[in-house]
């Protein structure tokens, strides 16, 4: 049996980000930034948001939710018009997933 899986490269609405960094994380981590796009409309879970953090005159934000099949990641990200913007997504370290389990278990909303 074959199985062809299309991984989405391409932003959905109200997303954008560099193709190359979404490239990169899909190379390191094995998923896209289409699929960490996921976190934001997470039905079960609400994603944890940290910051906002000043770079170089750009508000960013680290938002920390769980992907479709699960896993929990770190995002980092910013606001363009009313678009988000994804810098990088990374898989969430222990302290992390702990904190956005705490979150949705009502500890630290």
């Amino acid at each position: 049996m074959y199985i062809h899986v299309i991984r989405l490269m391409t932003p959905p609405t109200g997303f954008q980000w560099d193709p190359a960094q979404c490239d990169r994380c899909s190379e390191t981590f094995g998923f896209t930034f289409a699929e960490v796009a996921d976190v934001f409309e997470d039905e079960e879970f609400d994603y944890l948001r940290i910051g906002p953090m000043d770079h170089d005159g750009e508000m960013r934000y680290r938002a920390i939710g769980r992907m479709s099949w699960g896993l929990i990641v770190v995002v980092a990200y910013t606001m363009r018009g009313t678009d988000r913007r994804i810098i990088w997504a990374r898989p969430a370290r222990k302290d992390e997933r702990r904190a956005f389990e705490d979150h949705n278990r009502g500890g630290a909303r």
